[in-house]
């Protein structure tokens, strides 16, 4: 089998995605100016924005996850709010509560700060799994139900979660549910020494001055257009969306497609959802890069945020230090490896 990621389309800029795109990259500019070295973590949060979708954010502390959030947030004129996550956390913290109001005799619903623009859920696997799941309906209808009643979310709602992967005390596993409805989720590692250079440099001087001084660039209701934009504009072609097809069916250890390195260290691929969420998510990878359709680097590029976390490993994979990326990388290289053209790509069994 042979794919032609794009068969006889060229880009066309139109006026209004041109317009789009430059002020996305005012957004990460002005993001970059408070956050160094971390430009994969700031570019997958305008991907997943751009995707409609909600983003984890794995590091050890003290990488600027938080400080990432607030600032991407304060470059958005909407509703920001943060939950600092803990163990005793209830539902009802993060939805809202209905409270009996004696004067008038009736229950009136009290808003919980899940109803916003921006969500940072800030050490989101410090709560119990029913905290968590209290997000999940949130997360993918963009509504809450309380008792008989159900309430809509905001249609700019996008929820940035952060997670310590190294303490474990008073910590609970986020659910194969909950991390399904992670569009992506990036790992982040410490910044290379230049980077980290500035960064002292800039916290011993004007630090606080430059991050007060980022500007309110977009608007809730201008994101929501772009989002369209993508969603409308940005096309993915049959071949493309095989390719994407073929990449998550190799990852079921029982798929008759699947390699050995997937039988053996992988107990639970990914799930169609998996599927759509890649498609949107490289939509807006592709987007940022000035083109209109979606092309097979942008999906190699794009597999390890939206796929990784995704997959349940087996304990021989964790015995012998194998991890997702490399499975990954293991099905794009090996199992689909590139063809001549660099748009088209030839399928091979391993």
């Amino acid at each position: 089998m042979s794919y032609n990621a794009n068969d006889d389309s060229s880009p066309v800029e139109t006026s209004s995605a041109e317009i789009f795109r430059s002020k996305i990259q005012k957004v990460e500019e002005e993001i970059g100016k408070v956050i160094i070295g971390q430009d994969r973590m700031i570019e997958a949060i305008i991907c997943t924005l751009l995707a409609q979708g909600h983003i984890l954010l794995e590091g050890v502390p003290g990488l600027a996850k938080s400080l990432t959030v607030g600032t991407f947030a304060r470059t958005i004129g909407g509703d920001y709010k943060r939950i600092q996550f803990t163990p005793d956390k209830l539902p009802s913290d993060i939805t809202g509560t209905t409270v009996f109001n004696q004067a008038t005799g009736t229950f009136t619903f009290h808003q919980g700060p899940v109803f916003c623009n921006i969500l940072l859920a800030d050490e989101i696997n410090r709560a119990a799994p029913k905290v968590q799941s209290a997000l999940l309906e949130a997360m993918q209808e963009k509504r809450v139900s309380i008792d008989r009643d159900q309430y809509q979310l905001p249609d700019l709602f996008m929820v940035l979660a952060t997670m310590n992967p190294v303490e474990q005390l008073g910590t609970y596993p986020l659910s194969e549910a909950q991390l399904d409805r992670f569009i992506a989720k990036v790992n982040l590692t410490y910044p290379p020494r230049e980077f980290e250079e500035e960064l002292l440099r800039k916290k011993s001087t004007n630090f606080e001055d430059i991050r007060k001084a980022v500007p309110c660039l977009l608007q809730p209701d201008e994101v929501v257009t772009m989002q369209h934009h993508v969603a409308e504009h940005i096309t993915v072609s049959p071949t493309v969306v095989a390719y994407i097809l073929d990449i998550c069916r190799r990852t079921r250890p029982d798929a008759a497609e699947a390699p050995a390195s997937i039988r053996n260290y992988v107990s639970v691929g990914v799930s169609p959802r998996a599927g759509e969420h890649l498609i949107a998510y490289c939509k807006g990878f592709a987007f940022l890069r000035g083109r209109d359709y979606v092309a097979f680097e942008d999906v190699d590029a794009c597999v390890p945020q939206v796929l990784g976390h995704r997959m349940i490993l087996s304990d021989a994979a964790c015995l012998e230090g194998i991890r997702t990326e490399m499975l990954l990388q293991d099905i794009i290289g090996t199992v689909v490896p590139r063809a001549g053209n660099q748009n088209s790509r030839s399928l091979s069994d391993s």
